[in-house]
């Protein structure tokens, strides 16, 4: 005769229990999490680009690159017209 188990009665509402604090406290969403600490403390510039190709979110760092980029482009326009300045 086999002995009886209660582990099947004790396994299924732990289980249950976990499942409900998991999303109940959202531990599952990392974004909260790391986006601060990772994105915008990297000295790297990042850029979020969505599946369309639009820029979605950018650091710190890409936003200084970016704008010395523009700039620099800005001062190509300006300066094309006088061969002098370039």
């Amino acid at each position: 005769m086999e002995k009886f188990s209660l582990n099947m009665f004790t396994y299924f509402p732990s289980s249950l229990l976990v499942l409900w604090s998991v999303r109940h406290y959202h531990l599952t969403d990392i974004h909260s999490i790391a986006y601060p600490n990772i994105f915008n403390q990297n000295h790297n510039g990042l850029l979020i680009v969505d599946q369309y190709g639009y820029l979605v979110d950018f650091n710190p760092a890409a936003e200084k690159f970016l704008s010395a980029l523009i700039l620099l482009k800005l001062v190509g326009h300006v300066t094309r017209g006088y061969p002098f300045l370039g």
